[in-house]
């Protein structure tokens, strides 16, 4: 019975470890929200994301090397503010 009970006490220090790994990222997650700074590196040359708005919508761009992305969505957002634009003529055509 011992065996069971040490392997539970094991198990939910094991839990409360993890736990806690998981608020402390969300905690650094939302300090940088706050601060507009994005936790995600940039895709191409793992630089920092910093979150801007443009025409209304957030974006996120790299301070090392300039690039610009965006999250799901944020590009049909985008397209839509300007349908008469070649790039959403060409994004929403039919067929």
């Amino acid at each position: 019975m011992s065996d069971k009970s040490d392997n539970l006490k094991r198990m939910r220090k094991h839990d409360a470890r993890a736990i806690e790994k998981i608020r402390a990222r969300i905690r650094v997650a939302a300090e940088a929200k706050s601060a507009g700074i994005s936790t995600m590196a940039c895709p191409r040359c793992n630089g920092s994301l910093k979150e801007n708005i443009f025409e209304g919508i957030m974006i996120d761009t790299c301070d090392k090397c300039g690039g610009v992305w965006l999250d799901s969505g944020e590009l049909e957002q985008l397209l839509r503010r300007d349908s008469d634009s070649w790039f959403s003529r060409l994004w929403f055509a039919e067929g």
